[in-house]
């Protein structure tokens, strides 16, 4: 699972302050296709949305939250990121945040 702040891009639509909307994605597997040859070929991954509420699950049960905050500049819209992840069922966790600048 994936779950990063989405800041709107439109300068001025956030007030200072606010916090940046979540989204999260689920990896989900494509169904497995034979090869003309007829050995399974592996599945593709695909990528599901995550509700608001398994978003805050995620980030309950992996005891961690992110934020991104608007600044106070009227003229530039919020440029930091933060990104969660927990790939191999948390054998390998990624958390990294962002400084637009």
């Amino acid at each position: 699972w994936a779950v990063r702040t989405a800041p709107t891009s439109e300068v001025g639509a956030q007030h200072g302050g606010a916090a940046s909307c979540l989204i999260g994605t689920l990896p989900t597997k494509a169904p497995k296709s034979k090869d003309k040859g007829g050995d399974s070929c592996l599945a593709a991954e695909q990528e599901t949305s995550m509700t608001t509420s398994e978003v805050r699950s995620m980030l309950a049960k992996a005891r961690t939250s992110i934020c991104s905050l608007k600044g106070r500049k009227a003229s530039v819209q919020n440029q930091d990121r933060a990104l969660c992840a927990s790939f191999n069922t948390g054998g390998f966790q990624l958390f990294a945040v962002f400084d637009g600048h």
